[in-house]
């Protein structure tokens, strides 16, 4: 893997990038010296809604009006930024870590932690949360079949309830093209249910089968759709196999390291060519 160099944190890093920026700064490849780094990470991000969803006053401004300003090596290598939803005008020589792709996509962080249940499961396809916050989600829910378990309402402990007694959960978008319910429901256990109208690309997709640990069913087959016993406990099986990578905040971080290591070429905002010529010490 290649060697980055991590910037220090800002009073402007969110929750989550501080997180982050803690797992990463224990990583081998991690490099003190600038001018040896392959790429550079940053705490540059615009996550909002975490620890705490739909945060009274939270607002998602546009992180990267003066990023050359603030970032001094900024046409030196690329840089590794964290915006949920990759912009269409992403400044050249930045490198996305998003929630959905295309590109380099990670989890979102669960803001109700579950831990994994064990225990006897029902097969049924449980959902707790506004179902008309979109029309989209509204005619998914509504075209669900008998098998499933459907809250509008409910505290966090019948959450984390439902959750650890259910086969399956269902994983639908919400204001934006990914859910922050993806993770909350693999560090359950309950096996993601997807909406094939519905689905995006899906995080850390090049390590992680998602055939192989979740189920996509059609919208005009919702009605009909019934559970298979035993496909689930295959299911269940490589989700325990990949549950750490949603679990531990660390696990993210050394993957975006191999997937930012792996996606070269680079592309800096200068030219072709990275710039070789030396560059004044840090003050």
């Amino acid at each position: 893997m290649l060697k980055f160099f991590l910037y220090h944190l800002t009073h402007h890093t969110t929750v989550f990038g501080r997180e982050l920026y803690h797992a990463l700064a224990q990583h081998p490849n991690r490099t003190q010296d600038y001018y040896s780094a392959d790429f550079f990470i940053t705490t540059v991000g615009n996550e909002c809604n975490y620890p705490n969803f739909d945060m009274r006053g939270c607002t998602t401004p546009t992180p990267l009006a003066r990023f050359a300003e603030t970032h001094k090596f900024y046409k030196l290598k690329p840089h590794v930024v964290f915006l949920h939803t990759t912009p269409k005008d992403l400044l050249p020589g930045l490198i996305n870590i998003a929630y959905v792709g295309p590109g380099i996509v990670i989890p979102p962080p669960a803001i109700t932690r579950v831990p994994f249940g064990k225990a006897a499961r029902e097969p049924r396809v449980y959902f707790q949360g506004t179902t008309a916050r979109t029309p989209k989600r509204k005619k998914i829910i509504a075209s669900l079949g008998r098998t499933a378990l459907v809250k509008e309402k409910g505290t966090k402990e019948e959450y984390r309830h439902y959750l650890k007694t259910s086969e399956y959960a269902l994983v639908v978008s919400g204001d934006l093209p990914w859910s922050y319910r993806l993770t909350e429901v693999i560090q359950s256990g309950a096996i993601p249910f997807f909406v094939n109208e519905d689905n995006h690309p899906l995080p850390m997709s090049d390590e992680i089968d998602w055939v192989r640990c979740a189920e996509f069913v059609s919208i005009n087959d919702l009605k009909n759709w019934v559970p298979n016993k035993t496909a689930a406990a295959l299911k269940r099986n490589y989700l325990l196999e990949i549950h750490s990578k949603f679990a531990k905040v660390r696990e993210i971080g050394n993957y975006i390291v191999r997937a930012v290591s792996n996606s070269r070429p680079f592309k800096v905002p200068s030219s072709s060519q990275f710039i070789t010529r030396a560059i004044k010490p840090l003050s």
